[in-house]
């Protein structure tokens, strides 16, 4: 069986606990890893979907009545939340595999873009904050069907 080590060689043997076998067990461990950050990618994706669901419903109150501000607020940091979870699950995923790097960046570029439009959530700004919401819910939309398309490990 070969080893894959963290430590130091010392007279041609691998030194200490560090020495990890590389077999059969740390491939199903990698496997199970994998299917994990997937399933968490896969449930953020779907709650960062439904968090913008709740802003756009929220909004169009807003934007009608002047109602639905708390409901917005909550949606918004759900997509915080949410797609920070994502971006971290797939980054990790990416990390392991080596695989799925845009689209882990893709995530990452998400999660900023969330802060980018409460930034720009106001009344001076709303071309802005309207067209941001229409590039975040594609990033969004395109990034669920990846998660949902590609195979788990």
């Amino acid at each position: 069986m070969t080893q894959v080590t963290c430590g130091r060689r010392r007279n041609g043997e691998e030194s200490g606990p560090e020495a990890i076998p590389a077999g059969r067990g740390s491939v199903v461990l990698l496997v199970k890893l994998t299917t994990m950050l997937m399933l968490t990618a896969r449930i953020a994706a779907l709650l960062t979907l439904a968090s913008l669901a709740a802003l756009f419903a929220s909004a169009g109150l807003l934007v009608q009545d002047a109602h639905g501000l708390t409901l917005h607020s909550t949606g918004a940091v759900g997509i915080h939340i949410f797609s920070g979870i994502l971006a971290a699950a797939l980054a990790a995923r990416a990390w392991v595999t080596r695989s799925g790097v845009r689209t882990a960046a893709a995530a990452a570029a998400l999660f900023g873009l969330s802060f980018v439009q409460a930034a720009l959530g106001s009344y001076l700004t709303m071309a802005l904050h309207v067209s941001g919401s229409l590039v975040v819910t594609v990033l969004s939309a395109g990034i669920t069907f990846w998660a949902f398309t590609t195979r788990a490990h």
